[in-house]
């Protein structure tokens, strides 16, 4: 019983310490350490005058407990948010869309810390700093060190570099309304930082096992860029011009040459597929838009994603967007039903829009795309069958090319997929209706920098097709004669 009692006395205490501290984080938010009036944050909370020094025995220690709580509960909100991703890139946005949540969510106390960091105490400054050392070496030890052995980062010093972020972290939060409304976008401030700290695609590079090279000259005939000499040494990669096309990699008969840190594997053409089973494959894909209900399993996706990075490219800086997720899913469907909802209007409601459509040439495609939207209309969804995934390819909308290279990547993995009997569709429209949408771009991670440069979506199709139907012929014409 007594066990009891001091059990139900320590819980009230701590209640009333928390509601406290509450109240205290609103007033120093609202009136300054100096102004700050000790009765004031006892009666807010509800207590008597006084009844805050049975906790707390002056200003500055209450201070100093709210400044230590605010850090230990920041440090556990951020983890929670951003800990869960192991992509080093990804985990860096998550912990700044965290840090702007948690500023929205935690206002007075945010306020508080930013207010003293702004302040002229620098004892409590230094206070700050050692309460904050945790959420400092989270960012060392837990983006910045695996993303820079990765690859993904520059090869920086992740303890001064971890300071750095921290102070723009601290910087770039702390601007917003006094409703906690952000001023900054924070997929945006992590874009900044990510193409400031993240590593330039030669850092992936191809690399020589000098002990393995036998001076064969082979690599240097065949790159077409000039950028591999041969000399005494062996041969030389002149790293700022090589594009890492990798066929020197590839043609090495020693295997003396590696790329991205991944030694060369040598073909076993005995697994090849023949002619004829190539002719199957290619005449039985089709494009399926009815699916099961039955959920890809994300080892499958993965291994469907992985197969685009064999793809002809001219782009290196194209990442994989994949969604799984049946709540965010269907909020992308609902978007499509409103670009739809949004073209019929300017479409078939306005009567100009058909007239010049007729005098450009466009007549006969809007009378084939007007049962589609009105479909979708009716529906209240943009596809007949529910997909289980999507898979989006994304990437810096400055780099020339990078809308070929998506599609070739989307072919591998189309291929790939139907071996694995996962269905899928090419998303002509999607992708240009989803990258105008800011709710969506905000769901889907994607930078400002950046725009979906393809799309499809994936499912076990519901219905297997048992008939080859010949393709739409394209005429040859030899040498350009008609």
């Amino acid at each position: 019983m007594v066990r009891i009692r001091q059990k139900q006395h320590d819980q009230v205490m701590e209640d009333t310490r928390q509601r406290l501290l509450k109240a205290a984080a609103v007033e120093f938010a609202r009136a300054g350490y100096a102004g700050a009036n000790i009765n004031t944050i006892s009666s807010t909370a509800g207590f008597a005058k006084g009844t805050i020094y049975n906790y707390f025995p002056s200003k500055q220690a209450l201070l100093l407990a709210l400044i230590d709580a605010t850090a230990q509960e920041h440090l556990n909100f951020m983890l929670e948010r951003a800990r869960p991703e192991t992509d080093p890139r990804r985990r860096m946005e998550h912990f700044f869309q965290a840090g702007f949540e948690f500023v929205a969510l935690y206002l007075p106390q945010a306020s508080v810390v930013f207010n003293s960091l702004n302040g002229s105490d620098e004892t409590l400054k230094a206070h700050i700093f050692e309460v904050y050392q945790p959420l400092i070496q989270f960012l060392a030890g837990e983006i910045l060190v695996p993303g820079i052995q990765q690859g993904f980062f520059r090869p920086v010093e992740p303890g001064p570099t971890a300071l750095l972020l921290m102070t723009i972290y601290m910087g770039t939060t702390s601007q917003h309304d006094a409703q906690g409304h952000a001023w900054l976008d924070p997929l945006q401030v992590a874009g900044l930082v990510l193409d400031g700290s993240g590593a330039d695609q030669r850092f992936s590079m191809i690399t020589l096992a000098p002990e393995k090279c036998k001076q064969c000259g082979l690599c240097a005939n065949l790159c077409h860029e000039s950028c591999i000499t041969l000399t005494e040494n062996g041969p030389e990669i002149d790293q700022a011009v090589c594009s890492t096309c990798t066929q020197c990699v590839a043609a090495c008969p020693n295997r003396a040459l590696a790329w991205d840190r991944a030694d060369p594997a040598a073909f076993e053409r005995s697994r090849l597929p023949s002619a004829g089973q190539l002719d199957e494959l290619f005449k039985e894909r089709r494009s399926i838009r009815q699916f099961k209900g039955k959920k890809i399993d994300r080892d499958t996706l993965g291994e469907i994603s992985s197969y685009g990075i064999y793809a002809p490219t001219h782009a290196f800086h194209l990442r994989v967007v994949i969604v799984d997720d049946e709540s965010l899913i269907a909020s992308l469907d609902q978007a499509i039903v409103e670009n739809c909802r949004l073209i019929f209007r300017l479409a078939y409601k306005v009567k100009i829009a058909g007239v010049l459509a007729g005098w450009f040439g466009f007549g006969e495609e809007m009378t084939r795309a007007r049962p589609k939207l009105e479909a979708a209309i009716q529906m209240g969804h943009a596809f007949h069958s529910m997909p289980t995934a999507f898979i989006f390819i994304v990437g810096d909308k400055k780099v020339p090319l990078s809308e070929a290279s998506a599609q070739y990547a989307l072919a591998n993995m189309m291929y790939y997929a139907q071996v694995k009997r996962v269905g899928t569709c090419l998303w002509a429209n999607g992708p240009l209706f989803i990258d105008k949408n800011k709710l969506a771009r905000r769901q889907l991670g994607i930078h400002p920098n950046e725009r979906i440069f393809g799309a499809m979506y994936l499912g076990y199709p519901a219905a297997r097709f048992s008939n080859k139907v010949a393709g739409k012929t394209m005429s040859i014409h030899w040498n350009g004669a008609d």
